[in-house]
């Protein structure tokens, strides 16, 4: 952006801030010479205010924030406010003690917005996508994001979109800067291709807008003649149907950042691909976008994100192959109760998706590998954590089947047998849970709560 205004001359009517340079006094004398409305300090405040060498003990605790405070700015109607907390973010030692305070861009962002919002919010604010979240004072739910930035609002925009303002800045009146990204001879560095990764972001934040809203959609129908090619305004566009809507979406992004020259950064960005592809009839594409994952790459708890999201978006029968990976790398773990955890982890995420073919492979699979180990108090704890697993997952019989498998090798456990007679209870099957009882009266005969529960049971 500097090189643009400074060079090209475009746009110096926008003020352009560094946020890390802004916790530096030099840096904001600088600002108050282009911006006196907003940085109302006296050189000599700067300097004893902000600047590290020259700071003064009061300086520095006006940024004293010992816990959150409640802050208010009038709106643009001025019978509304604009109210958030703030809490301190860093820690200085004081006297021996542990005190919060604020940084200075966090005091100089907040005076910036509150200046101007006492001038009826007279410029608009952003800031960049690629700010953390640790920057934005506490205000993120007063954001909205336009494209490549996020814009301070007097209304809650939690962060959502205005689709139309994204559609214009992404496939409007910026068309003409997409340039080279599909030459395969121009070559984009490591920081290029991964700052192009935002530019695909506002494409799907806009997809996603349209299929969680689906605004006028539902009456519409979908065009499989629909040119994609073609460059639509936002008012033809916003005609379109909703999988239409995705589906022209999907296509731009790929024809103006196509991904055979700027790959995909994030495993997770295909898996949400691809479920679009799925909404819109295009599996056959989404499961090329899924097969291009290098999941050697990939911890094995991304893999398992990865694999559960892309069932859960419609490619549970073509995952089977990355879930055999997968149980293969479990496989390799060391004989201790993570390594089983993973595989209850996998067990869980699918019965989320219901995918009941993978649930009952995978059910089977860790029956048997519990079955097998050979610590016995592991083994113990482990069949009773899966019969309960698999029965808040809905599987009643299966976790019956469980309990009982194990306790043809230690039928005297009577919590097992507890676990037994409550799931039958629960089920309203009195004969099974009269049998349960009986079981566990077997073993401890003066049991009085079983003795008063078997006494109703008959």
């Amino acid at each position: 952006m500097w090189y643009l205004q400074e060079v090209e001359g475009i746009r110096k009517d926008v003020q352009v801030i560094n946020l890390s340079l802004l916790n530096t006094g030099w840096y904001i004398g600088q600002l108050k010479k282009n911006m006196p409305e907003y940085i109302r300090y006296t050189e000599k405040q700067i300097d004893e205010y902000f600047d590290q060498h020259h700071m003064t003990s009061d300086g520095f605790m006006r940024r004293y924030w010992p816990e959150k405070k409640k802050i208010q700015l009038p709106a643009t109607d001025s019978s509304e406010k604009i109210e958030w907390e703030f809490g301190p973010t860093m820690q200085v030692n004081v006297q021996g003690k542990s005190e919060g305070f604020i940084k200075i861009q966090d005091q100089m962002v907040l005076e910036l917005i509150a200046y101007n919002a006492q001038m009826d919010w007279k410029r608009p604010i952003y800031f960049a996508v690629t700010v953390g979240n640790s920057n934005f004072v506490g205000l993120d739910e007063w954001m909205r994001m336009d494209g490549l930035c996020f814009r301070v609002v007097d209304y809650k925009a939690d962060k959502g979109i205005d689709p139309k303002v994204v559609y214009e800045r992404i496939l409007g009146r910026y068309l003409p800067a997409y340039r080279n990204l599909s030459n395969p001879d121009i070559y984009f560095d490591d920081n290029i291709q991964r700052l192009l990764q935002n530019y695909r972001s506002a494409f799907l934040q806009l997809a996603i807008y349209f299929d969680e809203t689906k605004i006028n959609n539902d009456e519409m129908e979908d065009t499989q003649s629909l040119d994609l090619k073609i460059n639509y305004d936002y008012i033809e566009f916003y005609k379109f149907s909703t999988n239409d809507k995705k589906r022209y979406i999907l296509a731009k992004m790929e024809e103006l950042i196509p991904s055979y020259i700027i790959p995909f950064s994030n495993e997770m960005v295909v898996a949400e691909i691809a479920g679009m592809y799925s909404d819109v009839g295009e599996s056959d594409r989404g499961k090329e976008l899924i097969n291009g994952v290098d999941i050697k790459t990939l911890s094995l708890k991304k893999k398992i994100r990865f694999l559960l999201y892309t069932a859960s978006r419609g490619y549970g029968e073509h995952s089977i192959g990355i879930l055999d990976k997968i149980l293969n790398e479990i496989e390799l773990m060391p004989e201790k109760k993570e390594k089983y955890e993973k595989y209850f982890e996998l067990y869980a995420g699918f019965v989320r998706v219901d995918e009941k073919m993978i649930v009952d492979k995978i059910s089977e699979f860790i029956l048997d590998k519990i079955s097998s180990i050979r610590d016995q108090v592991l083994m113990n704890a482990l069949f009773k954590e899966f019969g309960v697993i698999v029965y808040q997952g809905g599987n009643k019989d299966f976790a019956i089947k469980v309990i009982e498998k194990y306790l043809t090798i230690n039928s005297k456990d009577l919590e097992a047998i507890d676990l037994l007679y409550q799931i039958y209870a629960i089920s309203k099957d009195d004969k099974k849970a009269l049998e349960a009882v009986e079981r566990y009266l077997a073993i401890e005969p003066d049991n009085k709560e079983y003795l008063a529960i078997k006494a109703d049971l008959e």
